[in-house]
């Protein structure tokens, strides 16, 4: 179920066709009370990131950084176990990200972001970060934050690949 406030919101911003950055601002107090917890409401922000259009680079960014931290926090830290992504989400995600001709950017970024944090993720949002451009493999072996298992993992699934 969407939370009353996210709908809202969600129906407001459609209606007007773009999100300014009093739209993001609005989003980031509703998300500091209660997150995202369903995958209805990670959702509907990835329909909004896709559909409506920021009128200036300010309103842009701002929703950049808040899409992604909305949506790492719920699918790398807001299951349990936290800090894993198993194959259910990362099947979920890939689909959601990837639907109406691929991800946006802006989707790119926060896998992009999930794969760094997580202690593990499941080898299909592995295969569909490398496999879609949004990491090479050589940024997640070297980065220094990325778990040794994840490194073990992408190898792993660059050898099957």
């Amino acid at each position: 179920m969407i939370d009353q406030a996210l709908r809202e919101f969600a129906d407001n911003v459609c209606e007007n066709k773009v999100m300014t950055l009093e739209d993001v601002a609005r989003l980031r107090e509703f998300a500091l009370e209660t997150g995202i917890s369903t995958r209805e409401e990670a959702d509907v922000l990835i329909a909004l990131d896709r559909a409506v259009k920021r009128p200036d680079e300010a309103a842009a960014q701002a929703w950049s950084e808040l899409f992604a931290s909305l949506l790492v926090d719920f699918v790398v830290w807001g299951a349990r176990p936290t800090g894993f992504v198993d194959q259910s989400l990362a099947r979920w995600l890939v689909t959601a990200v990837n639907a109406c001709g691929g991800p946006t950017e802006n989707a790119r970024r926060a896998v992009a972001q999930m794969v760094r944090e997580a202690q593990r993720v499941d080898e299909t949002l592995l295969v569909f970060v490398m496999r879609g451009g949004v990491m090479r493999m050589r940024d997640v072996l070297d980065a220094p934050e990325t778990p040794q298992c994840i490194k073990d993992a992408v190898r792993n699934a660059s050898r099957a690949a």
